[in-house]
């Protein structure tokens, strides 16, 4: 071999090391920009994925309103509570009168406004548990509010001491705001 030949032989090793690294410096500046743009793509998902969850527990706190409206149809103007513990007590000891239609028909009928009272209970629960996974959502508005005062109301008349007539009112006017799909 002569020294052409390596020097020559050389020259091309050099060429094919420099054009494998210009290769090399396109392949990584793909890998970048593909890189760049999965986490734009990403970025913009998880906002609209937040969108999504902000307007889930919107609307599921609209619904849990409507259902506690519905709930309250049955219920009487204004809740007894000395009858409602007397409801419960009967009930407790219902099979003492099992032999006794009529007053086992009474029992019965206690049994009816008791399972209402409890229902109407859980669902003020399950209104303040989405009101509370709404978190910052209404922070002072006029929706907060509005259900600050229905809160209060329906705390006063789980007690005995408001109208049903007075909460369906404040339940309505939260019922009929337009809240889950606006911008904000």
């Amino acid at each position: 071999m002569d020294e052409k030949y390596i020097a020559y032989q050389t020259m091309v090793a050099a060429r094919d090391s420099v054009n494998w690294a210009m290769w090399s410096m396109i392949a990584a500046w793909c890998g970048i920009s593909v890189s760049l743009a999965t986490l734009i793509i990403a970025k913009r998902a998880l906002s609209t994925w937040r969108d999504q969850e902000k307007v889930k527990v919107k609307l599921d706190f609209k619904k849990s309103i409507l259902n506690l409206k519905s709930l309250l149809i049955f219920m009487p103007e204004l809740i007894d509570m000395v009858e409602i513990k007397e409801q419960k007590d009967a009930v407790e000891a219902k099979w003492i009168f099992e032999d006794v239609p009529l007053i086992l028909q009474g029992i019965e009928n206690g049994e009816i406004n008791v399972h209402r009272y409890e229902k109407i209970i859980l669902a003020l629960d399950q209104c303040v548990a989405c009101w509370l996974a709404t978190e910052h959502l209404f922070k002072k508005s006029l929706l907060s509010t509005k259900w600050l005062e229905a809160q209060k109301t329906s705390n006063e008349y789980i007690l005995g001491t408001a109208t049903k007539s007075k909460l369906l009112l404040e339940l309505t006017a939260i019922a009929t705001e337009e809240f889950v799909f606006d911008s904000k």
